[in-house]
């Protein structure tokens, strides 16, 4: 691709003619739009809320964004309060994402509600502890391994608003969601009652939920990778992953498999994407 050539201050000096100058400058922008091919769609996969709402697809980021208030007011996320005194009281925004499929179509528009954690205050306040274990490579690795050499089925299940079922220890205020005010108390803020996507302690409080029901439910976590779970019944086996809200599934049985995915539907909204093809950028075949 040729790049756009710039003109020396002995060229720009030797050009007398304004108009001559001019078109100095329009032939060179347009070789250079030539050369430079058209922005791929997917390029902009993260839209500002105004872009997105001026945009010919605002009707659905409008419904994507109207469904995640549904759903946090459905799962009692917040109650509306009057404004505490003395109190800190964290903003939060909107995070819009266009979702493309593996031929790189679209396939989706999501919005997130998100908290401003950096507005949180460290201590006794806000949050103390914020870790959660993830899972990485090795042990993804490890359950690729093991699915080819017993020839096991692999599916991939991804658990929606996976943050928002954990429960809050510490007592937080938010302003109230951007372009959803409520007209009749606008000054009133969220108590918020659930996790929510941005807290510093939400990673920890979606694992400690999901990892109190896999026990629940006879499955037993590796001492020596906190992010891997097995549940054995008689010759049969199911193995599970936990990458935050993705979940690896591995079973020499497709029974007690299919019973596994139930019973995390009965407890969360679970999307089942069948048997894995992508995860983690690495194509499963």
């Amino acid at each position: 691709m040729k790049k756009k050539k710039y003109r020396s201050l002995n060229e720009i000096y030797e050009i007398t003619d304004p108009m001559e100058a001019l078109m100095v400058d329009l032939d060179e922008e347009n070789e250079y739009t030539q050369n430079h091919e058209p922005q791929a769609p997917f390029d902009n996969i993260h839209p500002s809320v105004k872009d997105a709402l001026q945009s010919p697809e605002r009707l659905q980021w409008q419904i994507a964004m109207q469904a995640e208030i549904d759903a946090l007011e459905k799962n009692g996320t917040w109650s509306l309060v009057p404004r505490p005194n003395g109190k800190n009281i964290i903003s939060c925004k909107w995070v819009l994402t266009k979702k493309f499929d593996s031929n790189g179509k679209l396939d989706r528009l999501k919005a997130r509600l998100v908290a401003r954690g950096f507005t949180q205050i460290h201590g006794a306040i806000d949050y103390k502890d914020t870790f959660a274990p993830t899972l990485k490579m090795v042990p993804m690795r490890l359950i690729f391994s093991i699915t080819a050499g017993l020839n096991l089925e692999l599916h991939h299940i991804d658990i929606e608003t996976a943050f928002l079922p954990g429960d809050l220890d510490e007592e937080i205020y938010m302003e109230q969601p951007p372009y959803f005010v409520r007209s009749t108390i606008p000054y009133n803020v969220c108590k918020l009652h659930k996790s929510l996507y941005g807290l510093k302690q939400s990673s920890r409080m979606w694992h400690h939920k999901l990892h109190t029901y896999l026990e629940a439910i006879g499955f037993r976590c590796l001492q020596a990778e906190p992010t891997l779970y097995i549940r054995k019944e008689h010759t049969n086996f199911v193995i599970i992953g936990v990458y935050v809200d993705d979940l690896p599934i591995a079973s020499n049985s497709t029974k007690c498999m299919q019973q596994v995915i139930n019973q995390l539907k009965e407890k969360y909204p679970v999307k089942d994407l069948g048997p894995m093809e992508h995860f983690l950028g690495i194509k499963v075949t």
